[in-house]
């Protein structure tokens, strides 16, 4: 498959549909939930997954969101929750970036009726359509091991909830995307490179992109090696660092006990 499902967002009225997959969804996966806040909805999160009540309209409503490789994987998972309804879902695929492809030129090309380009050192992301329309698009730079480019289709509203409905009931990512691709107002030369990439071009980005995001952390964690070690020689804080230094090394044995049950 060349596309992918990168974001997805459902919603619900009232407490009980909230309250059904919060449990279920803590009960099939423990540990390491925080409470979070989402706009003026509270609830809990794990690494790429948010679940929250806030209100609308007067009226109490639930939000679940889930982004990355992990909403491609639990989409259909979601999708079964009754009382549920979908407010977006992005649907992606991502290649590695031809030497030509300069997204600065192209908006130049395309004009500003319509577009809006971002520039960073990092990553150019351009942007067509209107952010509260049913269809917006972004074409944006990744720099992972490589250079890569991905173009992104982000549905809400009555596309969106179709688009979810279909890929439930078995329809094809990629005819989904090649869909909203056909009607893209992109150059012909940059639809191309998504409509003649290889099948395994997303899903070796997508696996790049979480040991990149992977590195990241390490990297962070090992930035504060000293600041610990103070922190732990600090006689006011000190042990109580070192019981949380403990709780960490106690849950990562455990993890390598379920790992070798596995």
């Amino acid at each position: 498959m060349k596309s992918q499902v990168d974001y997805l967002r459902l919603a619900s009225w009232g407490h009980e549909p909230y309250v059904e997959v919060m449990a279920s969804i803590m009960s099939t996966w423990p540990g390491l939930w925080k409470r979070s806040k989402w706009l003026n909805y509270s609830g809990w999160r794990k690494e790429q997954f948010f679940i929250g009540m806030g209100e609308q309209h007067k009226k109490r409503h639930g939000i679940l969101q889930v982004s990355g490789s992990f909403a491609h994987k639990m989409f259909k998972v979601l999708a079964d929750f009754e009382g549920w309804y979908c407010t977006r879902i992005d649907i992606q695929r991502t290649v590695i970036r031809p030497d030509w492809v300069d997204l600065p030129t192209l908006y130049k090309v395309i004009g500003k009726k319509g577009a809006s380009l971002i520039s960073s050192e990092e990553n150019d992301t351009l942007y067509l359509g209107a952010r509260t329309s049913e269809v917006f698009t972004r074409l944006y730079e990744k720099m992972l091991q490589e250079r890569y480019i991905r173009l992104e289709f982000e549905l809400k509203g009555s596309r969106a909830m179709m688009a979810l409905h279909a890929m439930y009931k078995g329809e094809n990512c990629d005819r989904i995307y090649e869909y909203y691709l056909d009607r893209c107002k992109l150059p012909k030369r940059y639809l191309d490179i998504f409509k003649n990439c290889d099948h395994e071009a997303t899903s070796k980005a997508m696996t790049r992109e979480r040991t990149h995001e992977a590195l990241k952390k390490l990297n962070w964690l090992t930035s504060l090696d000293s600041s610990v070690r103070l922190a732990i020689a600090d006689h006011e804080i000190g042990g109580t660092v070192r019981d949380l230094v403990r709780s960490w090394s106690q849950f990562a044995d455990e993890i390598d006990i379920k790992g070798d049950k596995r």
